[in-house]
């Protein structure tokens, strides 16, 4: 899973490559982080899918800088996030929709 943002700041970025926010000290952890995203239909605001991600590795590269000045993205990935399985899976996906149920 890819998850790009805007940043306010890079501390959180910081965080991630080296273990600490002041970056002045480097630490072995792995940094774990959540997503979390809803989406409403335009119709029908009662039909919803969610993604929902816990405690999944991230890594991120640093941004790129716009030489125009624009805002930089970064984007984080759980590409190295080890599931075995589906029982195993940290995503959960939800669909809210007219249909009762599935068979």
């Amino acid at each position: 899973m890819n998850v790009t943002t805007i940043p306010e700041n890079l501390k959180e970025y910081q965080k991630l490559i080296t273990g600490s926010a002041t970056s002045t000290k480097i630490s072995g952890k792995v940094v774990f982080g959540s997503v979390y995203a809803k989406f409403y239909h335009t119709d029908d605001p009662k039909q919803t899918l969610e993604f929902s991600a816990n405690h999944l590795p991230f890594t991120a590269d640093f941004p790129e800088l716009d030489p125009s000045g624009n805002e930089a993205s970064i984007q984080f990935s759980t590409d190295n996030a080890i599931v075995s399985g589906a029982s195993e899976s940290p995503m959960t996906i939800t669909l809210t929709n007219k249909v009762a149920s599935y068979k």
